[in-house]
């Protein structure tokens, strides 16, 4: 009896022990269960990682391969703007030795203005002195004028008295051919024409004889008288008397007075004025 509560007590201690063996092998079971499946999981985020590494390293790739195409561009360009620079270096340095010459041209071009201008001013002086000069001989050319005048006068006062004493040696003397006559008449005719001719240019405001003289250096210097001059040939020449009178406007306007063989300007006094024809100015 005793030993079979012995054998029970003993197998119920082999199953007890069956029983935490297998409590012992299924909780094992349930943690290598469990650790599968986060190892699972572990794997499953590996993949999910590694295939997001790839597509990353892809990217990383192109991203390189970009780079490389950029880098070998960004050299071209660096090559290029080396080049560039030595150009400029080399342009910079031409014009800087051009600056350098242009310095040295623009110091001489001064010292030369400032000789010129030296040289001006001594030439301005000097025609300053030839003004004043030539001011005092035009007054003393308008005294002899004036005293010419009054030559002219007194000498038209004997050839009155000569034309006197002619007409009574004429009177005298009647075998004297009527040719000659006629031709000292003629010529004594003309020269009072002449005169009178003269005096109405004179006395009208559109002969100036000292711009005359100036616009007309020829007559000058072949020391004719500017009124006779311009009476006997400047008229019929077309120079003006004056800024208020040209007489080149004048005969190409009226040309009966060229074919008449009149001087413009006496023309205009004696007749034009009272036509209404124009003056001209220069």
């Amino acid at each position: 009896m005793n030993k079979s509560k012995d054998e029970e007590s003993l197998f119920r201690e082999k199953i007890n022990k069956v029983q935490l063996e297998k409590d012992y092998v299924l909780s094992q079971l349930l943690k290598r269960t469990q650790l599968f499946e986060l190892a699972s999981d572990e794997t499953i985020k590996l993949k999910k990682e590694l295939k997001q590494a790839k597509a990353y390293k892809a990217k990383v790739a192109k991203e390189s391969e970009r780079v490389s195409k950029e880098n070998a561009l960004l050299e071209k360009q660096i090559k290029k703007t080396k080049n560039n620079n030595a150009k400029l270096s080399s342009d910079l340095e031409d014009a800087s030795k051009k600056r350098d010459f242009l310095s040295k041209q623009v110091k001489h071009l001064s010292e030369d203005y400032a000789l010129i201008l030296d040289q001006l001013f001594k030439v301005q002086e000097q025609f300053e002195s030839y003004l004043e000069e030539n001011f005092k001989f035009r007054k003393e050319i308008s005294t002899q004028k004036k005293n010419l005048i009054h030559l002219e006068k007194k000498k038209n006062e004997l050839q009155n008295l000569l034309d006197r004493y002619q007409q009574a040696v004429i009177a005298s003397r009647p075998n004297i051919p009527k040719s000659s006559l006629l031709s000292n008449f003629f010529n004594r005719s003309t020269a009072q024409a002449r005169k009178k001719e003269i005096e109405l240019i004179l006395e009208s405001p559109y002969f100036d004889e000292q711009w005359y003289l100036m616009h007309n250096p020829d007559v000058t210097l072949a020391g004719m008288d500017p009124v006779e001059h311009y009476l006997l040939y400047g008229g019929q020449e077309g120079r003006a008397s004056s800024p208020y009178f040209c007489s080149a406007s004048y005969l190409k306007n009226y040309p009966d007075v060229g074919d008449a063989g009149i001087n413009p300007l006496v023309h205009y006094l004696l007749h034009g004025q009272k036509e209404g024809r124009q003056s001209f100015k220069t």
